[in-house]
């Protein structure tokens, strides 16, 4: 056996890995790289629209909005035909987001509360702080936020 060979068992624990299932991790690091920027780009997406209608970064919204790289053992395969198998990935995760920040009343005191923001094309949905689950324009929302905090 070759040094090459010895490494790759060493490697996978006496395992060596078929060209498909080499196939299958590259396809899926790849795929949850592509979600990582994909949701890297909609937030920058619902910032700007928070931005341009007036929402103060800090004060009206925070941004924790993070991409970060992460290694673990994932399992591939399916149990129910015997195909199980288990390789160390390194992949780009994220994690956070836009939130807007609105006071909320609980246990006798004004707190401040926060709930993510959703976009849909050009407008944005944030629950906590409208009646309707529903989309609106940035500016709308603004303005529903200033009448959720002059109530609590």
């Amino acid at each position: 056996m070759s040094n090459t060979e010895t490494m790759q068992l060493d490697l996978f624990e006496g395992k060596i890995l078929t060209n498909d299932q080499r196939l299958e991790i590259q396809q899926y690091i790849a795929n949850c790289d592509k979600e990582a920027i994909r949701k890297q780009n909609e937030n920058r997406e619902i910032s700007l629209l928070l931005d341009e209608a007036g929402f103060r970064i800090g004060i009206d919204y925070i941004n924790d909005f993070e991409v970060f790289s992460k290694i673990y053992d994932h399992e591939f395969g399916y149990s129910y035909n015997n195909t199980e198998w288990v390789a160390e990935v390194e992949v780009m995760r994220s994690s956070g987001g836009c939130q807007i920040l609105f006071d909320s009343f609980r246990n006798g005191k004004i707190k401040t509360s926060k709930s993510y923001v959703y976009r849909e094309g050009d407008k944005l949905q944030c629950t906590s702080i409208t009646s309707q689950y529903r989309y609106y324009k940035p500016s709308s929302l603004l303005t529903k936020l200033k009448e959720h905090n002059v109530l609590h």
